[in-house]
């Protein structure tokens, strides 16, 4: 055959035209089609449908093209058509036409679709590439006839997964949310859906000695398809090296371009001793549990780590934050928690300033200092954690966290990208389900608190939040919150978080006998915990031990240290004015508080709700100690600052329940009482605790500063009998249940 020729009869019979047009209308079809099948409601399978028929069609007219012409008589076949009948110049002018035409027709859609369509282009591209570049690691199933070498195959999961989320451009599963799969047979399209990723990695570990065996595969979660797997036969001390061959193999199947940072990202080695590496994975598969004997002996594995390799960075990062976990679920002081973190921290910062596990725990170690700044500086270092790790959902977490109390709407987006990343992790879920409280929208809150429930019955936090909307606004019924609680606490006897929930809602409900049994039991348990310790100082003050309450928090300025004081000034003056020591409160005041005395306080300047909320309850306590005094000229600047500035700014702003809202009825009902108006105040109190259901803080509010400056006044008398009344109708309830359960005590009665 002659190509010469060949070629030249395509081009008379216009294939290579038909070629060119066809391309472009089936492109414009398929385009087309692809734009409007979303906007008509057509199935998924329509469109890949609509391509493939585009594309068998494309041969076909090929050959249509080769085997017919086009004659003033009709379609003939090309062999029977002489060439000087034949029209395929004329043929193929039309078809240039309808070439240019295609093309015009082709440009006005892209600017149409670019204009009319960009929300699902351009604004979705790079969600499509983090979608394209998002994954799940699947804790790898340990194979080795010992069963305790699963801390291993767990341990390189998670090595695994971090290695991956800290390259740019990948989005990574948070470990909370992989490993809440393990040893489930489940579905790879539903553990997909359910994490928000397209590809799982997924394999298994054999060890024997100083012997590995992996297998690694990379799934594309919506067929099932094997991207790419292998298996590695090597001694231990490869272990580095297949990690990073695995990351290297899932970023280049992802096609994730990897930057020079990236580059030495996954080149990176925590340790080069494997001994303690061994040892580091073992502590941080028992410190994610919180118990305080598995963050005990997490600790420990943590130290000998260290002991083994003196320049293991991330174990000493690791270290701090287990350090600051044993404080606050456990029973490791104040003091020494504080100097332990600030050690290891600083040694970690010195080994290596680039690792953001290390600024995740500068920010952690920040947030438990008892300072004014503190907030600020645990900001940055979050702010510095994430840009290090943009994958890091607690970093995340953290951040919404320490800024809420300043930006609320900037620390919502935080928390929803913690949620995107790490969406069942059981903390950060308790958090955004507490968003959906916050913005009223009660049932998507409790939804998702009971979705933590049911695949983490143990987990307290979840329980305690579900709890506390039964007593909060919009509900108010305290006696089904106290029977929900002892009913969660049979289940966590020595639950920190229930027996304090327990605790408040006892005195909520005028049960003041089991309020001091439940805070003395807390106390047994946890004696070096902050929560505890507070829950004792209220139980003291509401018992009328106002003295004793006192000596409570000086002994905590000791314990505490003394930055403790300006956080405990409210509570101790609080019990000084019931004691009717008002020149100690001016000068306590004068001394932790010189802004309050000097009149140069702002109250949008705290940086955190803490500060702010003691800070309105000590102007309240100093204008009513001016006026106890008989100074009520002097206490008007205060009571202004409040009631009036304080309120004007922030008119226009939507109310909420918090008491920290100047428009909410709490305050206004405060501002009435301050100015003397006590039935105005009353009625405003009777509508917040009838009406709205704020039920919660009886009868402590009826002993604080401005309640005690009118309680002989006969609105007040009237209006705490009706309270009482119907606290006292569930504290009714609550004694029948705890009777039924046979938890209710002989000397409770007595009291």
């Amino acid at each position: 055959m002659n190509i010469s020729n060949f070629i030249q009869e395509l081009r008379r019979r216009n294939v290579f035209k038909v070629a060119t047009a066809y391309a472009i209308a089936g492109w414009l079809i398929i385009q087309v089609f692809d734009t409007i099948a979303p906007q008509l409601g057509f199935p998924d399978w329509v469109a890949p449908l609509v391509t493939t028929l585009v594309l068998i069609g494309f041969p076909l007219a090929l050959i249509f093209a080769w085997a017919f012409e086009l004659t003033p008589e009709g379609i003939g076949k090309s062999k029977d058509i002489e060439i000087t009948e034949s029209v395929t110049e004329s043929t193929g002018k039309k078809l240039n036409r309808l070439i240019i035409g295609a093309l015009s027709f082709g440009l006005v859609f892209l600017l149409v679709e670019r204009i009319f369509f960009a929300q699902s282009t351009i604004f979705d591209s790079d969600v499509s590439k983090i979608e394209n570049a998002s994954i799940a690691v699947l804790p790898f199933v340990n194979m080795s006839a010992d069963q305790s070498n699963e801390y291993f195959s767990d341990g390189l999961s998670e090595e695994l997964l971090n290695g991956l989320a800290n390259i740019e451009g990948m989005q990574v599963a948070g470990r909370t949310s992989s490993f809440s799969f393990k040893n489930k047979n489940e579905d790879l399209r539903v553990i997909a859906e359910q994490l928000g990723v397209k590809h799982i990695l997924e394999g298994s570990v054999r060890k024997d000695g100083d012997q590995i065996r992996i297998t690694a595969q990379l799934v594309q979660a919506d067929n099932g398809f094997h991207l790419w797997s292998e298996t590695y036969d090597r001694e231990l001390e490869g272990i580095f090296a297949i990690q990073e061959e695995i990351s290297r193999k899932v970023v280049q199947e992802l096609k994730v371009h990897l930057l020079p940072v990236d580059e030495e990202e996954i080149a990176k080695r925590p340790t080069d001793d494997i001994e303690a590496y061994n040892t580091f994975l073992k502590a941080t598969q028992l410190e994610v549990s919180r118990s305080p004997e598995d963050l005990e002996t997490a600790i420990t594995l943590y130290e000998q780590a260290i002991e083994i390799d003196p320049t293991f960075t991330e174990a000493y990062a690791r270290l701090a934050i287990a350090y600051g976990l044993l404080n606050q679920y456990g029973n490791l002081s104040f003091a020494e928690m504080l100097e332990k973190m600030d050690t290891n921290i600083n040694k970690a910062l010195l080994i290596n300033p680039n690792l953001g596990i290390v600024y995740r725990a500068l920010g952690f170690y920040q947030n438990q200092r008892l300072e004014e700044n503190a907030l600020i500086a645990a900001e940055n270092a979050y702010r510095k954690a994430i840009e290090l790790t943009p994958n890091d959902a607690y970093a995340y977490n953290s951040l919404y966290i320490a800024i809420k109390s300043r930006s609320e709407e900037e620390a919502y987006r935080y928390l929803e990208k913690a949620y995107q990343l790490d969406p069942l992790s059981n903390p950060i879920a308790v958090n955004y389900a507490s968003l959906f409280l916050v913005r009223k929208e009660y049932e998507k809150g409790i939804e998702l608190l009971d979705k933590v429930i049911a695949r983490a019955p143990d987990y307290t936090s979840a329980h305690r939040a579900k709890i506390s909307t039964l007593a909060l606004i919009p509900n108010g019924d305290l006696d089904k919150a106290f029977i929900a609680a002892h009913k969660a606490l049979k289940e966590n006897p020595e639950s920190l978080e229930i027996l304090s929930l327990i605790v408040g809602l006892s005195s909520d409900l005028d049960l003041i006998p089991v309020r001091k049994y439940y805070s003395d039991k807390m106390l047994e348990l946890y004696p070096s915990n902050f929560e505890a310790i507070g829950g004792m100082l209220e139980t003291q003050t509401l018992m009328g031990q106002s003295e004793l309450a006192l000596s409570t928090m000086d002994a905590m300025k000791t314990q505490f240290g003394p930055q403790v004081e300006k956080f405990i000034t409210s509570s101790y003056s609080s019990n000084l004015f019931i004691l009717g020591r008002n020149e100690e409160i001016l000068e306590m005041i004068d001394k932790h508080w010189p802004e309050i005395a000097n009149k140069t306080y702002d109250f949008d300047s705290y940086n955190n709700d803490l500060l702010k909320r003691d800070a309105l309850d000590l102007v309240f306590l100093y204008a009513t100690v001016l006026i106890d005094e008989g100074k009520e000229k002097e206490a008007q600047f205060f009571i202004n600052s409040i009631c009036e500035d304080y309120s004007a700014k922030n008119q226009g702003k939507e109310t909420t329940d918090s008491d920290l809202d100047p428009n909410n009825l709490w305050m206004s009902m405060n501002c009435s009482l301050i100015k003397g108006n006590v039935k105005e105040g009353m009625d405003q109190l009777k509508e917040y605790y009838f009406e709205r259901k704020g039920k919660r803080a009886y009868p402590f509010a009826f002993i604080s500063d401005v309640f005690l400056l009118y309680k002989d006044h006969p609105e007040m008398i009237k209006t705490k009998e009706l309270i009482l009344d119907d606290i006292h109708k569930m504290r009714n309830e609550v004694i029948i249940y705890l009777k039924k359960e046979s938890d209710w005590k002989e000397e409770w009665e007595e009291n």
